[in-house]
C-alpha cells in the first residue's frame, strides 16, 4: 500500500509519495520509487500506486523505458503522454509477460484469503447456508471495477481452483445439489471481482505546452487479460478560473480526507448507510409494535401496511436532507483550506504535500494497522517557468560515490 498526494494551484503542482510497499504476507519494505519525472518539456511527472507491477513487470522499469522511448516524440499534452503510455504498456505486456502464470498466482492468493473470509462470516452469522446469498448480494456484476464480461474471462486452472473449494469442504456442504451450479457462478464472480482490484494506479500530472495552468490524468490499469489490455481513465482535473486550486490524495486517502473534510468517505458511507437502514426500517417496526400491543385494530393495521410506501416518502426526503447536511459540513471544513491553497507559493505546496504524507504515516505507526505508509518521502514541484524540480528525493546509493550516474543522465 502507499500514500500519495497531488496539490495544484495556478502557479504550480506539487506531487509527493511515500516509499513503503506491502507484500502479500504483510511484510513492508521501505525504499520503493513511486514518483518519477516523465518529461521536462512539457514539464510532466508520474506517480504509481496500488499494484507496483503491470502483469508482473515492475512499473519502475516500464516507466523508465517509456521515458526513453518518448524522448524525441515531442508530445505536447498530458493526454498524449497517457495514450502513448497505455500503448507502450500493452506492447510490453504482450511481449514479456505470461498472463496465465500471473493471474494464477493472484487467484491462489484470493483462494487463501477466501478461507479467512468464510471463517469470519461464520463468526458473525449463525446461518451458514445464507453465505451464498450474502456473496451474491455483496458482489454484484454492475459494481465490478472494470467493465468486463464475466463469462468471457478465462484463466489457466481458474475453474479447477474454484471446484477445489468444494472439494476442500469450504462450500461443498453448504448447498444442495441443485444449488451447486449457482454456487459455482457466484464463487467465480467473487474471484473475478477481486482479480479486478489488482490494478495499478497511475497519475500523470503537469502542464501542457499550450496551457498556463496545471492538470492531471489518473488511470487504473489492470493489464493484459485474455489477450485484451484493460484500463480506464479514472479522473481528469484541470486548474482554471472556475477551479483555481485542487487537492487529491491517492491510495490510502482516509487520513488526508479526514484532515481536509472532517470525515473520510468510508466513515461517511457507513454513517449514511446506518441512517438509511434505520429510517427505512422504522415504519415497519412501529407497525409491528402497534400490531403486537393491539393499539390499532386489524383493519387499520392492514391499511398502514398497504400505505407503507407512501409513509416512507417523507423519510426518503429526510435522508436526502441529511446527505446534503453532511456535504455542507464537509464543504465548511474544506473550502477555507482550498481557498488558501489557491494563493500559496510553490515551496508551501511542497511542504504541505510532505506533511500530509507524514500525517498518514504517523496514523499507521501508532495504530494497530500494518505500517503500510512510511519510508522516505519523494516530493516534486512542477511549474511553467521552472519545469520539473525535485524538492526532496531519495537515492539507494551515495551520490558522491557514483558521479557516473548523474553524468549518464545528461546524455
Amino acid at each position: 500500500m502507499t500514500a500519495e498526494i497531488v496539490i495544484m494551484n495556478k502557479s504550480a503542482i506539487a506531487m509527493a509519495a511515500d516509499s513503503a510497499a506491502t507484500l502479500t504476507n504483510n511484510k513492508v519494505y521501505n525504499g520503493f520509487n513511486k514518483l518519477f519525472q516523465l518529461s521536462n518539456n512539457p514539464p510532466i511527472g508520474i506517480m504509481i500506486y496500488g499494484n507496483a507491477d503491470c502483469n508482473n513487470i515492475p512499473m519502475e522499469i516500464l516507466i523508465k523505458e517509456f521515458r526513453k522511448k518518448i524522448k524525441d516524440k515531442n508530445l505536447e499534452k498530458i493526454s498524449d503522454f497517457g495514450k502513448e503510455l497505455m500503448d507502450f504498456l500493452k506492447t510490453k505486456c504482450e511481449n514479456f509477460c505470461d498472463s496465465d502464470s500471473y493471474y494464477f498466482s493472484i487467484v491462489r492468493n484470493i483462494f487463501n484469503n477466501f478461507q479467512n473470509y468464510f471463517l469470519r462470516y461464520l463468526q458473525e452469522n449463525d446461518d451458514k447456508c445464507k453465505f451464498l446469498d450474502y456473496l451474491d448480494k455483496k458482489y454484484p456484476e454492475n459494481k465490478f471495477h472494470f467493465d468486463v464480461d464475466v463469462d468471457e474471462i478465462q484463466f489457466k486452472d481458474f475453474d479447477d481452483i474454484i471446484k477445489n473449494m468444494f472439494r476442500r469442504g469450504l462450500a461443498f456442504d453448504l448447498f444442495k445439489q441443485e444449488d451447486r451450479d449457482r454456487a459455482y457462478r457466484i464463487l467465480r464472480k467473487f474471484f473475478i471481482f477481486n482479480i479486478l482490484l489488482n490494478y495499478t494506479g497511475i497519475v500523470i500530472a503537469g502542464i501542457d505546452c499550450e496551457e498556463l495552468y496545471p492538470s492531471y490524468l489518473s488511470y487504473h490499469v489492470l493489464g493484459l487479460i485474455n489477450d485484451k489490455f484493460i484500463y480506464k481513465i479514472n479522473e481528469e482535473v484541470v486548474i482554471n478560473d472556475k477551479n483555481p486550486a485542487h487537492i487529491s490524495p491517492f491510495a490510502q486517502s482516509d487520513v488526508v480526507e479526514t484532515y481536509l473534510k472532517g470525515i473520510n468517505s468510508k466513515n461517511q458511507k457507513t454513517i449514511l448507510k446506518y441512517i438509511q437502514n434505520f429510517l427505512n426500517d422504522f415504519p415497519e417496526e412501529m407497525i409491528n409494535i402497534f400490531e403486537e400491543s393491539e393499539i390499532l385494530d386489524v383493519p387499520n393495521i392492514n391499511k398502514l401496511k398497504e400505505s407503507i410506501d407512501k409513509i416512507k416518502q417523507p423519510i426518503t426526503a429526510r435522508e436526502n436532507d441529511f446527505k446534503d447536511l453532511f456535504n455542507d459540513l464537509k464543504d465548511d471544513n474544506y473550502s477555507p483550506i482550498l481557498g488558501s491553497i489557491e494563493h500559496v507559493p510553490k515551496e508551501d505546496l511542497s511542504n504541505m504535500c510532505e506533511s500530509l504524507i507524514h500525517l498518514t504515516s504517523l496514523k499507521r505507526k501508532i495504530s494497530y494497522d500494518v505500517e503500510s505508509v512510511g519510508g522516505e518521502i519523494d516530493v516534486a514541484i512542477i511549474s511553467k517557468g521552472d519545469g520539473f524540480v525535485w524538492t526532496k528525493r531519495k537515492h539507494y546509493f551515495d551520490g558522491d560515490l557514483n558521479p557516473q550516474f548523474f553524468e549518464n543522465r545528461k546524455v
